[in-house]
């Protein structure tokens, strides 16, 4: 599975971008170089999570068509960011429950 970028994917900028969803940038910008014309990543659609006016995460997904995200995605996207990001949950309690699991796409 190719690398996903850190500070430079679009879930690092839909992070950064004050509460913005990112909707059909081209996914290939998110996977390393050395392999992006191989990937048949084509869409990507980044929502963040925030709440109170703090970013706490981004969900992301990725598609092999381009422009696979219309309106009705984004917006069930969002749905599911602002529900998350307004769970009473802390983060020993979702690594506990499994709902937050840490990926290592580097190997």
């Amino acid at each position: 599975m190719p690398r996903i970028r850190g500070r430079r994917s679009i879930a690092w900028s839909a992070f950064r971008s004050a509460g913005q969803t990112i909707r059909n940038s081209d996914a290939r910008l998110d996977v390393d170089a050395a392999v992006r014309e191989r990937s048949p990543l084509r869409s990507a659609l980044a929502v963040p999570i925030a709440s109170h006016g703090r970013t706490s995460g981004v969900l992301s997904f990725y598609a092999a068509a381009e422009n696979a995200f219309g309106e009705r995605h984004q917006e069930l996207a969002e749905a599911a960011a602002a529900a998350i990001a307004d769970a009473p949950l802390d983060r020993r309690q979702m690594i506990e429950s499994g709902a937050l699991v840490r990926v290592d796409v580097s190997k």
